[in-house]
């Protein structure tokens, strides 16, 4: 199982691979990481079926070159409906928010970032697919 993490702010992947380390080293996921949108779609696009079924959640940025994470939201939810995506940024408002909701994403959650709100997405994606899993 594995996670994506799109943003063109290196230090971000950085911080993140640190919080999830143990988990990461646990073998609980992988972290996955890109800088914009396009290579994120790039590699989704050339992942098999089993492959995107890996994948718990898709953290993205909204503000990014070549490809905003607008544009790959969008894409994405044409393409691979199911995939759960979550925002992240520093220009959070209503009409935003209402947006991604709109183009199919589960949440924006403002910069800087809480990864308390992160941890708690991640578990209930996790328990989702312990519990469709269980029902199959």
């Amino acid at each position: 199982m594995k996670i994506i993490l799109v943003d063109d702010e290196p230090l971000f992947h950085k911080i993140f691979a640190m919080k999830y380390r143990s988990r990461i080293a646990a073998g609980e996921f992988s972290l996955e990481s890109y800088e914009h949108g396009k290579a994120c779609l790039d590699a989704i696009h050339a992942m098999g079926d089993q492959q995107r079924q890996e994948i718990i959640v898709i953290f993205s940025d909204i503000n990014m070159p070549v490809m905003n994470g607008l544009e790959m939201l969008k894409e994405l939810k044409q393409n691979y409906k199911d995939l759960p995506v979550v925002m992240v940024s520093a220009y959070s408002n209503e009409d935003t928010k209402d947006f991604i909701s709109i183009l199919g994403g589960i949440e924006l959650i403002p910069k800087p970032v809480e990864f308390e709100r992160i941890s708690e997405i991640i578990e209930m994606l996790l328990a989702e697919r312990k519990k469709g899993v269980a029902t199959a």
